[in-house]
C-alpha cells in the first residue's frame, strides 16, 4: 500500500493517512471505552449539524453556493467525525483532538473551500446520494460485522493492524467522508475511490505518479558567451517523504511508532492524499461489499419475516375476537340459548336456540383449528377447540331431549355450566398468547 501527497487544486474532499504503525495494546483493549466521550460529543454535534445543514441547503438553493459560516461549521464537524472514525476503527491510537479546525493527525481530513454549486443538483442532493449511500453502508457493514472484532483481537495480541486491513478501513473512512461532504454540499464532486486510487492514474498538470529516476541528475551542458543559456533542469516532485535523518552518536532514540503522528501535508492542507491500495486491501474491500450484501439481504429478510409474522398474528387475533363476538358467534348464540332456557317451558321452545348455539360453536372450533398459530398459542388454542366442541355436543343433546326431565339430566351430566365459564377464559388465554407472540 502506497501513500503520497499530490498537489492538486481539487474540489474534492480527501483524507491524508499515515502509514500503519504499532499501537499500545492496552488502548486497543479498551478502545471503545476511551472513545465514549468522543462519541457523545459527536452525537450532540450531529443534531446541530442537521439543523445547520437544512439552513445551508436553502442558502445554496437560492445563492448557488453554501454560506461560508455553514461550510465552516459542517466542515469542522466532518473533520472531527473522520478523526473519531479513524480512532474507533483502530487506524491509530493517537487520541482525536476536541477541535473543529484542521489539526495534524494520523488521519487528516482535508476540505476544499466554498465554491459554486449547481442548484438543480442541490435540490435533488439526497436522491443523488442514494447509490453512494447504499455502497457506503454495504462496505461499513462488511468491514464491521464481525471483521472489526476479529481485527481488534489481532491487534490486542500483536499491537499492529495488518497492512491489508489498514488500507481497506482507510478507504472506507475516506469514502464515508467524501459521501458526507457531498451530501452536506461541501463539494460538488460525487463520492468515489471505494477501492482506492489507481497507481497509474495521471495527476493534475500532466504529472505522473511514477517514482523519480534513480541516480544523480545529469550535469548541465557548458555554454559560452553569446550563446543562449541552457534550460533549467526539470523539477522532480517528491512523491514520498524524505527518509528520517540518521541520529547522531549519543542522541536519544526515536519515540516508538505508536507515538508518532502522521506528518501533515507539506503546504498545510492545500494538497490532497492519494491512497493506492494493495491487491490484498482491494480483496478485503470486495469481500466487504459482498458480505455487506449478504448481511443487508439477511436483515431485510428478517424484517420481512417479522413483519409478516406480526401481520399474520395480528390478523389471527382480530379474527378470533370478531368471530367470538359476531352477531351469530358463540357469545351471542350461547347467551340466546341461556335466555331461552329461562323463559321456555317446553323442549320444543328451546330447540331452535340450542341448535343455533351448537352450530356457531362448531364453526368457531373449526376456524380456530384451521389457523396456523405460533407455538406458544398451540395449547391455549387446543383448550378453546375442546371447550367449543364439548359445548356444541351438549347443546345438540339438549335440543334433542325427549322431555324436560331428560333435558335436566343432560345438563347435569354434560358439565354445561363449567364449560360455559371455561370457554371465555380459554379464549382470553389464547388472545394473550397471540399478543405475546407479536411483541
Amino acid at each position: 500500500m502506497a501513500y503520497a501527497a499530490v498537489a492538486e487544486p481539487s474540489r474534492r474532499a480527501d483524507i491524508w493517512f499515515g502509514e500503519p504503525a504499532r499501537q499500545r495494546r492496552w488502548t486497543v483493549l479498551i478502545r471503545f471505552l476511551l472513545a465514549i466521550p468522543q462519541l457523545i460529543v459527536i452525537a450532540i454535534l450531529a443534531v446541530a449539524t442537521e439543523v445547520v445543514a437544512i439552513i445551508g441547503w436553502f442558502g445554496a438553493l437560492f445563492m448557488g453556493r453554501l454560506p461560508e459560516w455553514v461550510h465552516t461549521f459542517i466542515g469542522g464537524f466532518l473533520r472531527w467525525q473522520a478523526r473519531v472514525n479513524a480512532y474507533c476503527f483502530l487506524l491509530t491510537d493517537q487520541y482525536p483532538p476536541y477541535e473543529f479546525a484542521d489539526e495534524p493527525y494520523a488521519a487528516r481530513p482535508l476540505l476544499p473551500g466554498p465554491g459554486p454549486l449547481n442548484r438543480l443538483a442541490v435540490f435533488f442532493r439526497i436522491v443523488l446520494a442514494i447509490p453512494a449511500s447504499v455502497l457506503g453502508a454495504l462496505v461499513s457493514y462488511g468491514l464491521s460485522i464481525p471483521l472489526l472484532f476479529i481485527t481488534w483481537l489481532i491487534m490486542v495480541c500483536t499491537g499492529q493492524m495488518p497492512a491489508s486491513l489498514y488500507g481497506a478501513y482507510a478507504a472506507s473512512i475516506r469514502y464515508q467522508y467524501r459521501l458526507s461532504a457531498y451530501l452536506f454540499l461541501l463539494t460538488s464532486e460525487y463520492p468515489w475511490g471505494i477501492l482506492g486510487d489507481r497507481a497509474s492514474e495521471r495527476l493534475p498538470g500532466g504529472m505522473s505518479p511514477a517514482a523519480p529516476p534513480a541516480g544523480p541528475p545529469a550535469a548541465p551542458p557548458a555554454w559560452s558567451m553569446g550563446s543562449s543559456p541552457p534550460p533549467p533542469p526539470p523539477v522532480v516532485p517528491a512523491w514520498l517523504p524524505p527518509p528520517p535523518p540518521t541520529p547522531a552518536a549519543g542522541a536519544m532514540p526515536p519515540p516508538p511508532p505508536s507515538e508518532i503522528a502522521a506528518p501533515p501535508p507539506p503546504d498545510g492542507g492545500a494538497e490532497r492524499g492519494r491512497l493506492v491500495l494493495s491487491r490484498a486491501s482491494r480483496v478485503w474491500m470486495l469481500f466487504a461489499i459482498a458480505w455487506g450484501v449478504v448481511l443487508v439481504a439477511g436483515y431485510a429478510a428478517g424484517v420481512v419475516s417479522i413483519s409478516f409474522h406480526f401481520s399474520t398474528t395480528t390478523s389471527q387475533h382480530d379474527a378470533i375476537v370478531n368471530d367470538f363476538n359476531a352477531p351469530n358467534g358463540p357469545k351471542a348464540t350461547v347467551q340466546a340459548a341461556i335466555t331461552a332456557s329461562q323463559h321456555c317451558t317446553t323442549v320444543a321452545c328451546l330447540r331452535p336456540s340450542h341448535f343455533a348455539a351448537a352450530s356457531s360453536l362448531q364453526l368457531f372450533a373449526a376456524e380456530v383449528r384451521g389457523m396456523s398459530l405460533p407455538s406458544n398459542a398451540q395449547d391455549p388454542a387446543g383448550a378453546v377447540e375442546s371447550d367449543a366442541d364439548q359445548l356444541a355436543s351438549a347443546f345438540t343433546k339438549l335440543a334433542n331431549s325427549a322431555n324436560a326431565q331428560a333435558y335436566r339430566t343432560t345438563v347435569e351430566k354434560s358439565g354445561l355450566n363449567t364449560l360455559l365459564q371455561s370457554l371465555p377464559a380459554d379464549t382470553n388465554n389464547l388472545l394473550n398468547a397471540l399478543n405475546q407472540s407479536v411483541f
